[in-house]
């Protein structure tokens, strides 16, 4: 009521409402990517390896309940599994601006400039792409053109990410390809 009787005062006045906190972006993605407008579940439980850019998935990006109960199940030393065998905990890397919840409870954290995580996540796809062939799109001409904007050495001296975290990255994801999630930041 306050706000209709504000721009009551003011002729042709547009209310224009932005909310920080809609998953507009992820759930377009969704719709894009798999067909359906979902909010897509996480299985941190299933995933081998986890690289972050910012995305503080236990404290307040997605569901952080649901993200953390998963993320835990990976996460226990010395934990077995079913027949009694150990069982390897996932590996999680992240890649911040400041210190979040989840990158405290990451095996390799590096900070990073604000803004400077898509130079790393630039870097992480050269170093798979272009420097070790890996992928379809290996030979795709404008992939190699995009990617050639962020070659891992030097986009390492640039962020202050040492070239061997972001080669052990790339070579983690890829020996688990098909069980790692990379999670890029925002306000989810």
């Amino acid at each position: 009521k306050i706000i209709s009787e504000f721009m009551a005062g003011f002729a042709g006045a547009k209310r224009v409402c932005y909310d920080i906190l809609s998953p507009e972006e992820v759930l377009a993605a969704a719709e894009k990517s798999y067909g359906q407008r979902k909010f897509p579940r996480l299985r941190f439980d299933l995933a081998e390896v986890i690289v972050s850019f910012g995305a503080d998935f236990l404290g307040t990006w997605g569901n952080n309940v649901e993200n953390t109960k998963d993320f835990s199940k990976k996460r226990r030393v010395g934990s077995t599994a079913q027949k009694g065998q150990e069982k390897e905990m996932s590996q999680f890397t992240a890649f911040e601006s400041m210190l979040t919840l989840s990158g405290s409870n990451a095996d390799y954290r590096y900070r990073v400039k604000s803004g400077d995580e898509i130079k790393v996540a630039g870097a992480l796809a050269y170093e798979l792409i272009i420097s070790q062939g890996r992928s379809k799109f290996a030979s795709d001409a404008s992939v190699k053109s995009v990617l050639s904007n962020f070659p891992a050495q030097q986009m390492a001296a640039q962020t202050g990410v040492p070239l061997d975290a972001i080669r052990r990255t790339a070579i983690a994801l890829w020996e688990n390809k098909g069980k790692g999630l990379v999670l890029g930041g925002g306000h989810l």
